[in-house]
């Protein structure tokens, strides 16, 4: 089992943590790798004990771990669980201790990309936040090589800019563009596609 009190020591979110003044530099892009590989040690877990515990294969994380691929939601959701924290303790940066308020100024998230969309995730200084807000931009254009999804809890999206095709469960695509929003439960298959040759930007928000 994960040592969760070696957790909370190291990275915060225990019920002991104390409020600390200011906020966080940013930083341009997140090693998700080696946020991954310091809760592994602190929770003392081998690579093949927290692949048993996350169901997720050794090789895979240590690639993560390695900066060789980017993980999907539903990779660090399994992770998470393995390790015995929610999936914004991976999310967010290694300062122990929360705040109570949080401010993410233009272009200071923290950036995470995978094939088919490019990450900035918000508020990433808030360990034990219950929601993970973040603005993706979709990359994909009209196709994608990916299979719907699912994970735990519940999401919605606000389109920003452009025009998607969002497919959840049975469903066919849905069309949306600016202005247009959807909730939904993320434990049903689920993924958004690019429509046209241009990027598109969501307002997304997941809550665990």
């Amino acid at each position: 089992m994960p040592d969760l009190s070696r957790l909370r020591e190291m990275f915060g979110g225990g019920p002991e943590d104390k409020p600390r003044d200011g906020i966080d530099a940013p930083t341009s892009r997140f090693d998700i790798g080696t946020r991954l590989k310091a809760l592994r040690v602190a929770a003392n877990l081998s690579l093949s004990a927290l692949a048993k515990a996350s169901g997720v294969s050794k090789s895979n994380i240590s690639k993560i771990e390695n900066g060789l691929i980017s993980p999907t939601f539903e990779m660090m959701e399994k992770i998470s669980h393995g390790l015995g924290v929610p999936a914004s303790v991976l999310l967010s940066r290694g300062n122990p201790g929360q705040i109570g308020i949080s401010l993410t100024k233009n272009g200071q998230g923290i950036e995470l990309d995978d094939p088919q969309y490019q990450f900035e995730f918000l508020f990433s200084d808030l360990q034990n936040r219950r929601m993970v807000p973040f603005v993706t931009t979709v990359t994909s254009h009209g196709t994608s090589s990916r299979a719907p999804a699912a994970h735990k809890g519940e999401e919605f999206f606000y389109v920003l800019s452009g025009a998607v095709d969002f497919m959840s469960g049975e469903n066919e695509r849905i069309a949306m563009g600016p202005g247009d929003a959807v909730y939904f439960d993320s434990n049903k298959p689920h993924l958004v596609v690019n429509r046209t040759s241009e990027q598109s930007r969501l307002l997304w928000v997941w809550l665990e």
